[in-house]
């Protein structure tokens, strides 16, 4: 146990390090902890059970583990037993969430979110003992007719899915374009992203608008300094009278006179934008993006690298000519070497794992 702890902390650096390192280099807002929230958010297994098409993510590999079960030659594994406790206490099945809902296991926000990765568990050692199970001729012809079965669940489980995702409910409300301008425009206790009606059916037209974006942009994990208001509750950018500067893409300076931008194209490497009006020289600008200590960026105006820092979590520079009308705002992200060394241990410690060579029987011990 001991040195898979160790294995599976170093091979896992390039994924874990960087939430570290960033999370102590920088005072972000974390998401809201809320212990009603916690123990309220499980999933009802009689809802489970009655609507698999609203969860197929969840019923489409439990019913292969299940399948795999029925047909196997051998009981199932401690560790698929173990993945579908780990599963149940992500639902009503217990009450535990109630009681634990004042204990550090809250960090998780959600007690739903242990069902996956109980699933995910359960599934692992579900597919050891199927290669297990490969080696016994007399079951073959069990497999196919497992295989079958699964095919014909999971196409009735995604034809719910379709009908669900396709064809709205008829008691729901068609998101008109009037809404959808009242909910992004007016920012206050009502119209932040959360108040409007959870069964409401969104036509292409308005999905394709950049304002209904505008809804779903949380606050959590981007710098407390880009608030206007930084406290604990969870929230909507678009709600927050700073935070709107990133969701409408303007430029503030010293002042507090705010330049809106055109031509936003944002990449997984790099965000261009273009200025519609002139800000004077000397000024001090604050860009539309948020920026982190301990990462590397490279900023260009029209093609001239800036010397920037960071104010008020954004990107910040400080003009020495005049920024003209139409003029290329372009952000690079680059690789910090940190995040190349903690690639290089990740790489290494994989590499050598599957270096090893384990002899079937104790990998049959083990399952």
């Amino acid at each position: 146990m001991t040195l898979g702890g160790i294995a599976t902390l170093l091979s896992t650096a390039a994924a874990v390090g960087p939430i570290l390192i960033v999370q102590l280099l920088n005072n972000v807002k974390k998401p809201v902890v809320n212990t009603s929230v916690f123990a309220d958010n499980i999933k009802d297994l009689s809802h489970l059970f009655l609507n698999p098409s609203d969860s197929p993510d969840i019923w489409l590999p439990l019913f292969f583990i299940i399948i795999c079960i029925i047909i196997g030659s051998r009981k199932p594994s401690l560790g698929v037993i173990l993945g579908l406790i780990v599963m149940l206490l992500g639902t009503n099945f217990t009450p535990w969430a109630y009681y634990l809902r004042n204990s550090p296991v809250t960090f998780i926000q959600f007690a739903t979110r242990f069902i996956k990765p109980g699933i995910a568990l359960a599934l692992m050692f579900t597919l050891l003992d199927l290669k297990a199970n490969q080696k016994i001729h007399e079951i073959t012809k069990r497999f196919h007719s497992g295989l079958v079965t699964y095919g014909l669940l999971s196409v009735i489980i995604m034809a719910g899915v379709m009908k669900n995702n396709w064809f709205p409910n008829s008691n729901s409300q068609l998101w008109t374009a009037q809404q959808l301008r009242e909910y992004t425009t007016f920012y206050d206790g009502t119209h932040d992203g959360y108040g409007y009606s959870s069964d409401m059916t969104f036509s292409n037209q308005i999905s394709n608008n950049e304002r209904f974006w505008y809804l779903k942009n949380y606050t959590d994990y981007i710098p407390k300094s880009a608030l206007s208001n930084p406290n604990d509750k969870s929230t909507f950018i678009g709600a927050d009278k700073s935070g709107i500067l990133l969701t409408k893409h303007q430029i503030i300076d010293g002042h507090g006179q705010t330049y809106n931008t055109s031509n936003y194209e944002p990449t997984l490497k790099s965000i261009n934008m273009n200025v519609q009006k002139t800000i004077p020289s000397n000024s001090i600008i604050e860009l539309p993006i948020v920026s982190y200590k301990g990462l590397r960026l490279n900023t260009t105006i029209d093609g001239k690298e800036q010397k920037t820092f960071i104010k008020h979590g954004k990107i910040a520079l400080k003009l020495q000519n005049v920024l003209a009308a139409n003029s290329k705002i372009k952000i690079t992200q680059q690789v910090p070497n940190w995040l190349i060394v903690l690639n290089l241990v990740s790489a290494i410690t994989l590499v050598t794992l599957l270096s090893f060579h384990k002899r079937p029987q104790r990998a049959d011990r083990l399952t």
